[in-house]
């Protein structure tokens, strides 16, 4: 009996390895960033995790805004407005819980060079396909933002932390479906 739970275990560790594996070749594949990327950023501390998030939630703001700029869809505006909000409100956590729980009381300037954090990317002017670029961008913002916070489920220490993390995840990926299908209804990709 011992031997059968044993081999039971093993094959599930296996297994969650497997998958693990796989769901890190699809990220790498869909946001650039390589595998070792991946995995550093999945044994992080608390503390790092929440400067990585403000560094992360200003790279969406700025994105925001310039759809805010030049976009013409209600959808595309009302969707920035609601990042602005809610990504500003995020950060002022952070901030609050690196301060209460680190003694952190310094501002983070978030490096707009470092796109591995960031994920700004370049939007490029208004035209008849801005928008495009908008959802192509913050889809995959959205996903990096999705690796971040599985990277953080296990390791981190703070119940706050996992249940904005299992929340963040599950909001996310309905805001991924929704761009999807914009993208679907607008320029049908």
């Amino acid at each position: 009996m011992k031997i059968l739970i044993q081999s039971i275990m093993f094959i599930a560790i296996v297994s969650i390895f497997a998958v693990a594996s796989d769901r890190l070749s699809k990220i790498e594949s869909s946001t650039g960033m390589s595998k070792s990327a991946l995995k550093s950023e999945e044994v992080m501390g608390d503390k790092e995790f929440l400067a990585d998030v403000i560094a992360h939630h200003h790279g969406a703001i700025v994105m925001a805004k310039e759809a805010r700029l030049n976009s013409d869809r209600s959808e595309i505006l009302q969707f920035a407005n609601d990042i602005i909000a809610m990504e500003s409100s995020s950060i002022e956590q952070a901030y609050i819980w690196r301060r209460d729980w680190f003694g952190e009381t310094s501002y983070i300037f978030p490096d707009k060079s470092d796109k591995k954090i960031t994920m700004i990317k370049d939007l490029g002017s208004r035209d008849d396909k801005f928008d495009l670029r908008f959802l192509d961008a913050m889809i995959a913002h959205h996903e990096g933002a999705i690796t971040m916070l599985n990277g953080i489920l296990v390791p981190t220490t703070k119940t706050e932390i996992h249940n904005t993390a299992s929340s963040g995840i599950i909001a996310l990926s309905k805001d991924i479906e929704t761009m999807k299908g914009w993208k679907k209804e607008w320029y049908g990709k």
